[in-house]
């Protein structure tokens, strides 16, 4: 049975962890619920009180989803036809036996090893607002203000709630030539947003923030891992000693 989650938290995502999969589509599933204003839902199915499922709707986002093998997928599949139009991120195996449409296939990438002697990026606590237009300008979208509003405070209350680190290297204007941003939770850290101004690609920039991060972030039990695009900028992150693990699924149920 599928139920609402009120208030979701970073409580609520280290409870249900040890409740769920141990893998990568549960870490990323769960790393959604630390910000809960910046939600528009989340569920949790559960069978004999135990958790077999959890979905959850960023607001102008994805729907994020990881099962167990025991999950009840036709009711997984009649909840999310709610949801028209809005692609669901999930394993390879859970699409299929939802019957989800493939839209596109993503790569989660682990940190194996990390490089020696690369260039360090300074961290940031505030100045929040250029770095989000170098991650608008990556995706190549229009500048969005309540897109960068959301983006700003849920990663301010991030880095004021210990559970967000961010990294960027500066020109000697003090223009941001590349970011890079994390999430942790509990054992995992989770990089989630990176860019790099064009007029600085090709020059470390970038790795010197991913590389900063896992630096400090890494430990003998952390995982650090994050999903990109495996045609476009896998083989950047291959650089900075992260190695492809699994698939994530972007599809639409019909």
């Amino acid at each position: 049975m599928l139920k609402l989650l009120e208030n979701p938290c970073m409580d609520t995502a280290k409870a249900l962890f040890p409740k769920l999969p141990q893998d990568l589509y549960t870490a990323y599933t769960l790393f959604s619920l630390l910000d809960g204003v910046s939600l528009d839902g989340a569920w949790v199915q559960t069978e004999n009180d135990t958790v077999t499922a959890l979905a959850v709707k960023p607001k102008r986002h994805e729907i994020r989803l990881t099962a167990a093998d025991t999950a009840d997928f036709e009711e997984l599949r009649l909840f999310l036809r709610q949801f028209q139009g809005t692609s669901v991120q999930c394993s390879p195996e859970a699409a299929v036996k939802i019957g989800i449409t493939p839209i596109q296939r993503r790569s989660f990438m682990v940190l194996n090893t990390l490089p020696q002697g690369y260039r360090t990026a300074e961290s940031v606590y505030d100045g929040l607002a250029p770095l989000y237009r170098l991650l608008a300008e990556r995706t190549g979208k229009p500048f969005d203000e309540y897109d960068c509003n959301m983006w700003i405070s849920k990663t301010a209350r991030g880095i004021f709630g210990g559970f967000t680190a961010v990294r960027a290297v500066y020109d000697d204007a003090r223009k941001p030539c590349a970011v890079a941003v994390a999430d942790i939770c509990g054992d995992y850290v989770y990089i989630r947003d990176v860019a790099a101004d064009k007029a600085f690609r090709g020059q470390g920039c970038g790795s010197a923030c991913v590389q900063s991060l896992c630096k400090d972030l890494k430990s003998a039990q952390n995982t650090v891992f994050l999903l990109c695009d495996a045609d476009k900028t896998e083989a950047f992150y291959k650089k900075s000693g992260f190695i492809r693990k699994s698939d994530l699924e972007l599809g639409i149920v019909e």
